[in-house]
């Protein structure tokens, strides 16, 4: 998306000399983010490896052990989507609750 609007610009708008065409604000943001999650990502789950070998002293028992995380993950995820399913609907019963008590 960006890459076709970045190019429908510098093809159809022209630009005064010393101008250039910027995208930030949310954009930039998310493209810095990503850009040090590729780096400490790749080094927590290095280090997780590394804590859970010295715990084991065997390389095996460390990756069985380290299967595990895709599935942790994805545990937590689906505990913290419940979490806000449930929070919200307490938040709808509690304003029906309190408009009911205002009629």
């Amino acid at each position: 998306m960006l890459s076709l609007s970045s190019r429908a610009i510098r093809r159809d708008v022209k630009l005064p000399e010393g101008y250039r065409v910027e995208f930030g604000g949310q954009f930039e943001h998310l493209r810095e983010a990503r850009a040090r999650l590729a780096v400490v990502v790749p080094a927590a789950l290095a280090l997780i490896f590394i804590l859970i070998f010295m715990a084991f002293e065997r390389v095996r028992q460390a990756l069985l052990v380290y299967t595990g995380i895709p599935l942790a993950v994805t545990g937590g995820c689906s505990l913290c989507g419940r979490a806000r399913c449930r929070s919200a609907s307490r938040q709808r019963s509690a304003s029906s609750r309190s408009a009911a008590s205002r009629c």
